[in-house]
Parts: C-alpha cells; structure tokens; sequence
C-alpha cells in the first residue's frame, strides 16, 4: 500500500469534493467503497470478501467537463490520488486504488 501525499484527512476529501460537486454526486457507501477498490484483476478475493488494498475516500460522479476539471485541480493541488474507472473490467489490476485516501 502506498500513503497519500495529501495532509488532508479522508472526511476532509470527502467534504471538499462533496462541496465541488454536492452530494449527490459522492458516493461514501462503505460496500461501495469495496468494490470500487478492486477491478476483475481481484474478482475471486472480492467474491469472497477480501479486500486486501486502500479502499477509495469517496466515489465521485461528475457531470460535465468544468467539473472534471474542478476535480483534478483540486487533487493536483493538495496531492490527492485519483483512479479513473469504467466499467471495472481491468484484468492486470491497472485501475485499483493503490494509494490510501484516493477516490
């Protein structure tokens, strides 16, 4: 596992990218987090509840390109690891989360 470079605490990500896209838009559900830590690479440990790496602070859903953009200034600029993801069919592990307190 590899730690975050960011100072800031993981309820504060969550608050400062819920503030950048309301909430409605962040997903903090623990189950959720799970899942979105692992792609098919770690299908069978997930099936079986085992999540060994960081799970994700948050899962955000932006709606438009000013907001993508809102994100990533924010993450470059207090050092906040972000995962982009689809579908999750990653089969080499790619698009885990690998970093502590990312979304």
């Amino acid at each position: 596992m590899v730690v975050s470079r960011s100072d800031l605490s993981r309820s504060d990500i969550v608050r400062a990218v819920t503030d950048l896209l309301g909430a409605d838009q962040v997903d903090t559900d623990e189950q959720r987090l799970r899942l979105a830590s692992v792609d098919r690479f770690r299908k069978y440990t997930s099936v079986h509840g085992i999540f060994e790496g960081p799970q994700p602070a948050a899962i955000v859903y932006p709606t438009s390109t000013d907001e993508v953009a809102a994100l990533l200034d924010f993450a470059h600029r207090e050092l906040v690891a972000v995962v982009p993801r689809s579908g999750g069919t990653s089969t080499e592990g790619g698009l885990e989360t690998v970093v502590d307190d990312a979304w």
